[in-house]
């Protein structure tokens, strides 16, 4: 998947700085222990709880305890880079996300957007909000920079906050506000945000031009030679390239998919 930004676009979103609050989802627990997620929530004199499905939505309770609720924006919503989170459940399994929680299973669970919200009810049982990570562009201020590990066996991961699992081998998340974690058994979870949806209303990354050894240039982001002297790079801003131990170049997000 492409993550190149369209000049047009960055010029664009550059009055569109963030606020440094953005309105969150909420969770009630209903009369019957049951979960309802979303904005602006209200509870009928039943006990039945409604809420609107995106931020700046209210409820009402009518005359006939019926309870209306905001229709959806039909917008896409901008929110500011909020950095997600890992939490390990009970069980050692690590879940990657926002506002995370652990249930009476044992388990962990996360919300998949920065204005996602979780809860557990009485029973134990976990829940949350998984909104439509489409309608949610993420703005970045500041460029940031994904980063390259070499693992044991020689290979490399590339994207961000990665680490390490106990077999020597690395996981990335692959957006700039992802999160990665190791569980108890020694494997690593990672976000894995759609990365499309992030766009810079600072200063946009620079590419570079880096010359091979026989004189061929390549141009883009994160640009290294192989150990034989030939230059690659990623298309991408969000991009990094490192050397593996067998001498060929590894580029984020190019060959994630790949290897």
């Amino acid at each position: 998947m492409s993550l190149v930004i369209a000049v047009a676009v960055f010029a664009a979103t550059q009055v569109l700085a963030p606020s440094v609050d953005f309105e969150k989802a909420q969770c009630l627990v209903e009369s019957d222990g049951g979960i309802v997620c979303g904005f602006g929530c209200v509870e009928s004199p039943s006990g039945k709880v409604r809420c609107a499905q995106e931020p700046g939505g209210t409820c009402a309770v009518n005359v006939d305890a019926s309870v209306v609720c905001a229709k959806a924006l039909g917008i896409s919503l901008r929110l500011p880079l909020v950095p997600a989170q890992c939490l390990k459940g009970a069980n050692g399994r690590v879940a990657c996300g926002y506002a995370c929680v652990v249930g009476g299973d044992g388990r962990s669970r996360c919300a998949n957007t920065p204005d996602g919200a979780c809860a557990v009810a009485p029973s134990g049982k976990a829940l949350c909000t998984k909104f439509d990570a489409a309608r949610r562009t993420i703005l970045l201020l500041d460029q940031v920079k994904p980063q390259c590990v070499r693992e044991t066996d020689g290979g490399v991961a590339c994207g961000y906050q990665c680490v390490k699992a106990s077999t020597g081998q690395a996981r990335c998340a692959n957006t700039p506000d992802g999160a990665c974690a190791q569980s108890t058994d020694g494997t690593v979870a990672c976000t894995g945000f759609d990365p499309t949806h992030r766009l810079y209303v600072g200063d946009p990354p620079k590419s570079q031009c880096l010359t091979g050894a026989a004189g061929f240039a390549a141009c883009g982001y994160g640009c290294v030679r192989d150990t034989v002297g030939r230059a690659r790079c990623s298309e991408s801003p969000f991009g990094a390239c490192a050397v593996k131990s067998d001498g060929h170049v590894r580029c984020f997000p190019e060959d994630q998919e790949t290897e």
